[in-house]
């Protein structure tokens, strides 16, 4: 129950990844639209350890009631084995 959100935002945030591994997200809405993703950000596809923290404000559909999916990509930046590490996500 609820209804949208006038105004919404979302931030990302990665730890523990080596610095030579790259984290690519999308964001999507309840009902299935594009919210955002890391391509949309000022420091490229990927976040990585150097620039670990994103946040975006969700443009219409705004915030919706619902659950949110996101896709994510982990990534190697010199053809290495990318490392493990948690990707977080706060919608508020």
């Amino acid at each position: 129950t609820g209804s949208y959100w006038f105004s919404a935002q979302v931030t990302f945030n990665i730890e523990d990844f080596d610095s030579n591994t790259g984290v690519i997200l999308q964001l999507w809405h309840p009902d299935g639209t594009f919210a955002w993703g890391t391509a949309d950000n000022s420091n490229g596809t990927q976040i990585t350890m150097a620039n670990k923290d994103e946040w975006h404000n969700l443009y219409f559909p705004y915030g919706q009631v619902g659950t949110y999916r996101v896709d994510y990509w982990i990534v190697s930046l010199n053809n290495t084995t990318p490392s493990s590490g948690r990707i977080n996500c706060w919608i508020y």
